[in-house]
């Protein structure tokens, strides 16, 4: 409620999902130690049916967590698309609203923007995805180099290629994230609930692409659990590792640094080597040399791909849960430094629940289910059940459980209402 008040719901939202996130991670952190500690090789069926089990719970809990927390916070009812201003970097020609009676640009023609996105965006976005390809598969045989080496004297130098393949996911991260943005600039959308709706495609499509890839690689076409549950360790510890220091230390670190270089004068009449006298800063010069705040939609995206490693992958390693659960217990905490100590104090929005995030939650629950069926059918378990089974009566059980579980899935989501009924009897009496 008090990061409500202060710094807005959107960010309020955030928070609370990533609170709600983390106590939820409670659970596949215990059971996952207790699997990876003691019964493993019966483990990897439970920890996978587990992983479908939990991720579809925690969305319908969440999703009616969210209509509550928008009820306490009155934005349960947002405006209609009518209402909403055009974006401030919109350019089109002025207009008088229908609705407003003001000025204001107007709708650019459709045909403009799907022109730009299916002759410039796509091929632009493929060509991204071709690199990541290439990139994965130089990062793969120096894994491959790295192994064939001499084990007594290159021992020590294991985990570099596994290092080196998440800072790469990092840095193509980064730059694609850049030329999303233009990408999406150019292709100019009015709303800027549209605007951030194709950003995030954009970028959840790359990162689902560029952080995945490896894995899916090793689990489907090598078939190595071994390997898969050292490059899901690898990649899950050193990318938690390189974000914090990326997100909160580093820009700490020279944020203090230029306030201490605004701290002294340097008159003419110093020389270079007198020390200059210090000066004190007011707090209004302190807060505009802050790093503005641009909104939550890399902590979103950051949570998003780890919660994918939990889900999708954990049942190569079940440890994963728990060192999710301790970097999440260190990112609340780093998430709010930065918002109190490294950025300036964003304007407050008004939303009702976290947008597209939420449908790309669902898309990571499906993929979850159909992920964890698949690595069930590959893990051996199922031959050594029933021995009989030749590999065409094998797949067809794989599938038809993946269906069974999908089918619960939709179950759930039915059963369970989106709106609590005690919330629905306070809107009734409410109106």
């Amino acid at each position: 409620d008090d990061i409500a008040a202060y710094f807005g719901v959107k960010v309020a939202l955030y928070f609370a999902w990533l609170g709600h996130y983390t106590c939820a991670l409670c659970v596949p952190a215990v059971l996952g130690t207790i699997l990876y500690a003691g019964l493993w090789d019966i483990g990897h069926v439970i920890f996978s049916l587990f992983n479908v089990a939990w991720a579809s719970l925690y969305l319908e809990a969440w999703r009616r967590y969210s209509v509550e927390l928008a009820f306490r916070w009155g934005t349960l009812s947002t405006p209609p698309e009518l209402l909403e201003p055009p974006r401030p970097l919109y350019k089109g020609p002025l207009e008088e609203s229908s609705v407003t009676g003001r000025l204001e640009p107007k709708e650019a023609p459709a045909w403009q923007r799907r022109a730009f996105r299916y002759l410039v965006s796509f091929p632009i976005i493929g060509l991204c995805l071709v690199l990541v390809f290439v990139v994965m598969f130089l990062m793969l045989r120096l894994q491959v180099f790295r192994h064939n080496l001499d084990q007594g004297v290159f021992s020590c130098l294991s985990v570099i290629p596994k290092v080196l393949l998440a800072g790469a996911i990092t840095l193509m991260d980064e730059a694609y994230y850049k030329l999303a943005v233009w990408l999406n600039d150019k292709e100019n959308y009015r709303l800027q609930s549209k605007y951030e709706n194709h950003l995030i495609a954009k970028v959840a499509l790359f990162q689902f692409v560029n952080s995945f890839l490896s894995l899916f690689y090793i689990a489907f076409y090598l078939r190595d659990q071994d390997k898969l549950k050292e490059q899901l360790a690898g990649l899950l510890i050193s990318r938690q590792i390189i974000g914090n220091l990326r997100e909160s230390a580093w820009p700490y670190l020279v944020e203090q640094w230029r306030l201490a270089k605004l701290s002294f004068k340097i008159p003419s009449e110093f020389s270079a080597s007198s020390t200059p006298p210090k000066r004190s800063i007011g707090q209004a010069e302190v807060e505009s040399s802050l790093y503005k705040y641009d909104g939550t939609f890399s902590d979103h995206l950051e949570m998003l791909v780890q919660m994918g490693y939990v889900v999708l992958f954990s049942a190569a390693f079940p440890l994963a849960g728990l060192c999710a659960l301790a970097n999440n217990l260190l990112e609340i905490r780093s998430d709010a430094f930065k918002l109190a100590h490294v950025h300036q104090r964003p304007f407050g929005q008004r939303v009702a629940n976290i947008g597209t995030w939420q449908n790309a939650l669902g898309m990571l629950g499906l993929a979850a289910v159909i992920v964890n069926c698949a690595l069930i059918g590959l893990s051996g378990q199922v031959s050594r059940l029933w021995p009989g089974l030749t590999s065409t009566q094998t797949v067809i059980l794989i599938v038809a459980l993946e269906h069974i579980m999908l089918g619960l899935r939709s179950a759930l989501t039915w059963l369970l209402p989106e709106l609590p009924s005690w919330l629905a009897a306070e809107i009734a009496r409410a109106e």
